[in-house]
């Protein structure tokens, strides 16, 4: 039986999706999952969860004639080695497999493999970059105690940090004060004790930056500054990460650059201030199409136009599908 298809995974510690592709770039299965953050979950449950991938895409395609898999990792930040490779897939993956970061792979799905750089801020912030000679490196992704500067976490914390200081009169008045209020019911201030602890998870902290947003759109200058100190900080990881990359042409990603207009708007302009001739894009393709054109490429095959079109299109057919 011949191995003619390629596996690209992209998992994350809540969801994970997986694409598979024949040599031409045409899309023969896609699904989603759990997620496999095995820092997370402990490494028998990211196990299982993979397990249950793979069977689901069993039914769609034949998993026998996958060549090569690359899987983009959040638990990890760099490539790991073969014992770690071997003893995550046994039994489950029966192929020559690669495992690296999320961010790898979303890097992958911009520059398709070759040089190039991209910030990331989601619920964490991270720059991704690789230079011409083929080194990699990551800058920030301190996780939230360390940095995380800029991501929606930190949008989102010092909202709330706002919000204490002017109930305490120390800080300038603020939306966000009636805002938190509103939004948890609260009688008291003080109240807010008992709903921001350290049983939160950083997702469901994050979710305030969408109300700092919100403030911001209607003009409360204390998250308007706290915005503008997100751009500012993630300008100067793009720019630093362009330098390492030798470019000018910076890639974007995650809720914070994509969906925030005022966040991305301040981002290019102080980014192209930082970079002569600087230019921010969106990535070709999705995590997934990157772990996917990764699989394809540690295979020899030549990542061209045609094959990037056609991954593009059918990517975005079968999230759509799934969407739907």
């Amino acid at each position: 039986m011949d191995r003619d298809y390629y596996l690209g995974i992209d998992g994350g510690g809540t969801n994970t999706s997986a694409l598979v592709a024949d040599a031409k770039g045409n899309i023969l299965a896609y699904q989603t999952g759990l997620g496999i953050n095995f820092y997370a979950s402990g490494i028998e449950e990211s196990r299982e969860n993979l397990r249950s991938l793979v069977q689901k895409l069993n039914e769609k395609i034949d998993i026998r004639r996958i060549k090569r898999v690359f899987i983009g990792n959040s638990a990890i930040d760099y490539s790991v080695d073969e014992d770690v490779v071997a003893n995550y897939k046994a039994g489950i993956l029966d192929c020559d497999l690669s495992m690296h970061s999320d961010a790898f792979v979303a890097l992958a799905g911009h520059s398709l493999g070759g040089p190039g750089c991209l910030v990331i801020s989601g619920t964490g912030s991270v720059a991704v970059m690789r230079n011409k000679q083929g080194q990699y490196r990551q800058l920030g992704g301190w996780g939230h105690l360390l940095g995380d500067d800029g991501s929606a976490y930190d949008i989102a914390m010092k909202g709330y940090r706002a919000a204490v200081l002017s109930f305490d009169g120390l800080g300038e008045e603020t939306m966000l004060a009636g805002r938190v209020m509103d939004r948890f019911n609260l009688r008291e201030p003080y109240e807010l004790l008992q709903i921001i602890n350290p049983g939160l998870s950083k997702g469901e902290i994050a979710a305030f930056s969408r109300v700092v947003k919100e403030c911001a759109e209607e003009g409360d200058i204390v998250a308007l500054r706290i915005l503008e100190q997100s751009a500012e900080y993630l300008a100067a990881l793009g720019a630093a990460a362009a330098k390492f990359a030798g470019t000018s042409t910076i890639g974007i990603y995650g809720s914070v650059l994509l969906k925030d207009r005022f966040v991305r708007s301040n981002f290019e302009k102080l980014f192209t201030q930082r970079v002569p001739g600087g230019c921010v894009v969106e990535p070709q393709l999705p995590p997934v199409g990157g772990a996917v054109v990764l699989s394809m490429a540690e295979d020899g095959i030549v990542i061209d136009d045609e094959i990037v079109a056609r991954l593009k299109c059918e990517i975005s057919h079968f999230q759509n599908s799934v969407s739907s």
